[in-house]
């Protein structure tokens, strides 16, 4: 039947993809790889299954090889109409999160967010964390899988324990009620970056939930490419809705410079060159800007026809 149909087209489309290396990459959200980003249905990092989230708040386990339904859970209750917001797999692909926020009226009014962690081979729960009147809207593990981070509709960061679900520590954003996530784990694996959708860009200590640093760049980012980053980690890069890029240093938040992309410019697309010294950015005016990291100034400018929705670079960064 139909189901039967999809489960092979997942399959075929899972085996088609390269493998993933062990530790998923640092970028979590934004732009970089879409591998790292939490979404509603993720491959298992060996390639064996596919985890599709689907509704009524159902996470499914897909082998990759045949489309055959390993397990199925029920993961909360709640809106029918609702799947699961977020999925994503540990570092050794033994045990997969997943996210869910039900409702019994619009927007968070009756909400029942959950976020739970199941045993991959056989769906069994390991921990359930209840995030009340909460709705989770998005998740990202540390590089060592230890850190589950959930960034919540009532401006709450947790970092809850991937072992038992405990609560580590919480940091609030404040009074506004944020929409949209967007995380990055430094490499030096000491510092959380993200971006709440509150028009700031926050950094706090990965241990302790302490804050580092914040800087408002006055307009709130796009949250669909809300920023990126160099890939020794070292500088951020965002754009407000006025047009202008800011490069942002990770360890202090100082802003290293600024460029103009012109004020009706709309991101869509980011790519940095694998030894960090270019920036690619393209626009849906479909302008695409090539940048020199270091000192923030223009290398060259492609103008095409329509709007870069994508953007990507060979492995060795020639094209």
């Amino acid at each position: 039947g139909s189901d039967r149909a999809l489960r092979r087209a997942l399959a075929r489309q899972a085996l088609s993809r390269p493998p993933r290396p062990p530790l998923p990459p640092q970028l979590c959200g934004g732009a970089n790889d879409p591998r790292s980003r939490s979404a509603s249905s993720v491959v298992s990092p060996d390639g064996a299954f596919i985890f599709v989230g689907t509704r009524p708040g159902r996470l499914s386990a897909l082998v990759a090889a045949s489309g055959r339904q390993r397990w199925s859970q029920r993961l909360a209750g709640g809106d029918e109409r609702r799947a699961p917001s977020a999925v994503l797999t540990s570092p050794d692909g033994a045990v997969v999160f997943a996210a869910f926020g039900g409702g019994k009226g619009p927007g968070t009014e009756g909400a029942e967010g959950v976020v739970r962690a199941l045993e991959v081979g056989a769906g069994e729960e390991k921990w359930t964390h209840d995030l009340a009147d909460a709705l989770p809207r998005h998740i990202a593990l540390s590089h060592d899988g230890a850190i589950l981070f959930v960034g919540t509709s009532s401006g709450s960061l947790l970092a809850v324990s991937a072992a038992d679900g405990s609560v580590r520590w919480t940091y609030e954003v404040g009074e506004t009620v944020p929409d949209d996530w967007t995380f990055y784990v430094c490499p030096d694996r000491r510092s959380l970056i993200f971006w709440a959708g509150d028009g700031l860009l926050h950094a706090v200590c990965v241990g302790s939930g302490e804050r580092r640093w914040v800087i408002g760049p006055g307009e709130a980012p796009p949250s669909d490419w809300a920023f990126c980053a160099s890939p020794d980690g070292s500088r951020l890069f965002f754009c407000t809705s006025d047009g202008l890029l800011r490069a942002v240093a990770a360890a202090s938040g100082e802003i290293c410079w600024t460029y103009s992309l012109g004020p009706e410019a709309t991101p869509h697309s980011w790519a940095a060159g694998p030894d960090g010294a270019c920036l690619f950015l393209g626009t849906a005016q479909g302008e695409l800007h090539a940048l020199d990291v270091a000192a923030g100034s223009r290398r060259w400018l492609y103008a095409a026809p329509s709007a870069l929705t994508s953007c990507t670079l060979l492995p060795d960064g020639s094209a």
